[in-house]
């Protein structure tokens, strides 16, 4: 017996119905049932004597008619649930034998929405992902072991990369059962741009291209107007055309409820154990409406510390913050969490953070006097340690320390070691600040602008004393070396024509604790000699700017360091700036950002690359094993690798969570922890619009469907749509007749059976 073929079962088990609402009425079947029951709870037995000689004279009779009761109980079960099935409209969704015979090999691709947004549950408890991927088998199971199939996953399609072609159903199935949600975001208009060079290179009689998406609006990228016509052009141009069919796993224009965790902070850049930080968490609602109150949890290095009920609404992010002092230096593992609701990718959120003990400051300091506050770098030394110098100095994050300028060079090379390689406890980034100096020689800006590139910081002040050709050509070097910006010349005001800061960019970390309205305190700064400084084409940044049109604050990335510059002295011979309350917190929020080192890196996004650089020496000696741990505790042997000549280790972070990467040198073993999350805006699960849905399919000429069996055309004609209802409307009316007929039967049996009840007991009567 041959098995039966897939269009044959969807003729038995349909595939749509235009309105399932209405498969409600099956319930209405079971009306006669319900009536004979209570009908046969009525009837109450009662034993006659007379009757036992009449009835078994009729008891056959009585089994005819039990029986033809039954039928008729069927019969009438059977006609309502049919006429309730036909007004649903059942229909199947296949393609004639024919055509699949004749349509010869195809080449198809698949492009799967594996982005987390697609981890959303639905009502029934089966997510989007899972509803995708059967979608996806159903539709492979109807090609052949001739056709030529690509598996491409939206989510990592920038990368273009495992796309190889599947030539057989099992093969095929196997890939498409082996992909996992991945981070990033899906893209569907590369994803039709890849389809079409795929396809380019297949020759088959017919080509297809199927989309699984959850409609999310982010993904399908409608706005650029300019790049829709270019790709499908393209895949026009292809001969024969592709077809292309859009799965739809949602609704157009739903307006999906979600609460997400969408940032988690340390409100200091830099950590340390001497006084507490405010962890923020930041949650938002997207969707319309309100969410009801859930619960929200911290955990720092895996126990609770705290929680908050929190309500959300659609709108901003709403912002909590809760206060916590680490007691000891090193990596520490901060987490958010909130209730569950049907997408759990985004109710949590991960920080790395790197707590340090203290920070090491070198202030490289110019000519000065020798009282209090006349050295050049007195005022950078107070605001960074109120009481430095002293005997019993305040223990505070920044220790500062204040050398001559010209001494600078050796205490760097001296210390490399030291200073310049962080003790246990520091902060990665090293820290210099230069006040005033009129010049440094070539090898003390040769370990400078080395200790810049490996992560370090300069805080430049240019006062009076600076050898503007020296820095310019020793410095600046065009653009190439450590200075930000060139040197123009110095000018002079008197206090009363002194100029101020404008246009400054408070929202860049360098300004740390200061806000908008902060500005007017920052912009009434009066400053009375300054340097004119001259950006390069590239390479710097203009921070803020003088009234004077001059830039003030002037940034440069160098490596994985920065380098802030500004036009004036870090004393009061310049400006107010150091007799103003405002010093010491601009003083510290610059401090802080250029001391971060790469610690902003360790906290990722989905499928982006955690790098662990690794000592040269150590590698060259031999014994370095890597070891990373991914968020659900597995272990994994990583390979050192060797990019432009460092050696390093590196592995992508494929799923939301800590990893800790576990370098062994020399019997030691150093803990480096990242966190990776999810990107915010793949939390907002917004759909496409009804408007944009239409568009899709009159002007794109995509099929979309909800189901698996959407149309799609093939070389030589379209697949067809079989109707079930008339059919089953038919077998109702036939219901009907035979309801109809055997009633009058049975009416005929009840009249000629009663007479033979009465006729012999009148004799009786008689005698």
């Amino acid at each position: 017996m041959s098995a039966m073929s897939p269009a044959s079962l969807l003729l038995i088990f349909p595939d749509t119905c235009r309105d399932p609402g209405l498969l409600w009425g099956l319930l209405l079947a079971a009306i006669p049932l319900i009536l004979y029951l209570l009908e046969r709870r009525r009837a109450r037995p009662v034993d006659w004597p007379a009757m036992q000689f009449l009835l078994k004279d009729v008891r056959r009779t009585i089994r005819w008619m039990r029986t033809s009761e039954l039928l008729l109980l069927l019969l009438r079960t059977a006609l309502l649930a049919a006429i309730a099935g036909a007004l649903s409209r059942p229909a199947s969704i296949v393609a004639t034998p024919a055509r699949a015979a004749a349509r010869g090999a195809a080449a198809a691709v698949f492009l799967i929405d594996n982005s987390h947004s697609m981890g959303w549950r639905m009502e029934g408890g089966q997510s989007l992902w899972d509803a995708a991927r059967e979608a996806a088998l159903k539709i492979l199971d109807r090609h052949r072991d001739g056709d030529v199939i690509w598996i491409v996953p939206l989510a990592a399609i920038a990368e273009k990369r495992g796309f190889e072609p599947r030539r057989g159903i099992t093969e095929a199935r196997g890939a498409l059962e082996a992909l996992r949600l991945q981070g990033g975001g899906a893209a569907v208009l590369s994803g039709l741009d890849l389809a079409a060079d795929l396809l380019s290179t297949a020759s088959a009689a017919a080509r297809e291209v199927f989309i699984f998406s959850d409609l999310q609006a982010s993904s399908w990228s409608i706005e650029e107007e300019a790049r829709w016509p270019f790709v499908l052009g393209r895949l026009r141009a292809l001969v024969p055309p592709p077809a292309v069919a859009v799965l739809a796993l949602e609704s157009p224009g739903a307006r999906v409820q979600n609460h997400a965790l969408v940032a988690l902070e340390a409100a200091r850049s830099i950590v340390g154990t001497d006084k507490p930080v405010d962890l923020i968490a930041r949650l938002q609602l997207f969707g319309p409406g309100e969410s009801a109150p859930f619960q929200l949890q911290f955990f720092v290095d895996d126990l609770p510390v705290t929680s908050r009920t929190v309500a959300a609404s659609a709108g901003s992010p709403v912002e909590v913050r809760f206060p916590f002092r680490f007691d000891a230096p090193g990596f520490h593992r901060v987490r958010a969490q909130t209730d569950g609701d049907a997408m759990s990718a985004d109710d949590a959120r991960c920080l790395s953070l790197q707590v340090v003990d203290h920070v090491p400051v070198l202030i490289a300091a110019g000519e000065g006097g020798a009282g209090r506050l006349q050295g050049k770098g007195d005022y950078l030394e107070l605001a960074l340690s109120p009481r430095a110098g002293e005997e019993t100095p305040v223990e505070t994050l920044f220790r500062p320390r204040t050398v001559p300028a010209k001494e600078l060079g050796g205490i760097l090379e001296a210390e490399a070691g030291g200073f310049s390689a962080p003790r246990p406890g520091e902060s990665p980034g090293r820290l210099v600040m230069l006040a005033d100096a009129a010049f440094l020689a070539p090898p003390a800006i040769e370990a400078l602008e080395r200790l810049v590139r490996q992560g370090g910081g300069l805080l430049i002040f240019c006062g009076r004393q600076a050898d503007l050709n020296l820095y310019n050509s020793d410095w600046f070097r065009g653009g190439a070396g450590l200075l930000p910006a060139s040197l123009a010349g110095r000018r002079s005001a008197g206090k009363e024509q002194a100029v101020s800061p404008r246009k400054l960019r408070l929202d860049h970390p360098a300004f740390g604790p200061f806000k908008e309205a902060n500005r007017p305190e920052l912009e009434s700064l009066r400053i009375w000699s300054w340097l004119e400084l001259a950006l390069p084409p590239s390479g710097s940044t203009a921070l803020g700017e003088l009234s004077s049109g001059s830039p003030f604050l002037v940034e440069k990335i160098l490596g994985r360091g920065k380098v802030l510059l500004f036009p004036i002295s870090a004393d009061a011979e310049d400006s107010e700036l150091p007799e103003r309350p405002l010093f010491v917190p601009l003083i510290h929020g610059l401090a802080s950002y250029l001391c971060q080192g790469d610690l902003v890196t360790r906290n990722l996004f989905l499928e982006e690359e955690m790098v662990l650089e690794l000592s040269q020496p150590e590698v060259e000696e031999g014994g370095v094993q890597v070891t990373l741990q991914n968020p659900a505790g597995a272990l994994k042997a990583l390979p050192i690798l060797t990019r432009e000549g460092k050696p390093m280790a590196a592995e992508r972070a494929a799923d939301p969570g800590f990893y800790t990467f576990l370098a062994r040198a020399g019997g030691k073993e150093g803990p480096i922890v990242f966190a990776a999350n999810l990107k915010p805006e793949e939390s907002n699960l917004n759909r496409l619009t009804d408007l944009e849905r239409e568009r899709i399919e009159r002007i794109f000429g995509f099929a979309v469907a909800p189901a698996p069996e959407a149309l799609w055309k093939r070389e030589g004609g379209e697949a067809s749509r079989v109707e079930h209802w008339p059919w089953i409307l038919g077998a109702a009316l036939a219901l009907a007749v035979l309801e109809i007929l055997l009633t009058r039967h049975l009416a005929k049996s009840h009249t000629s059976w009663r007479p033979r009840l009465v006729g012999p007991a009148e004799p009786l009567q008689k005698g």
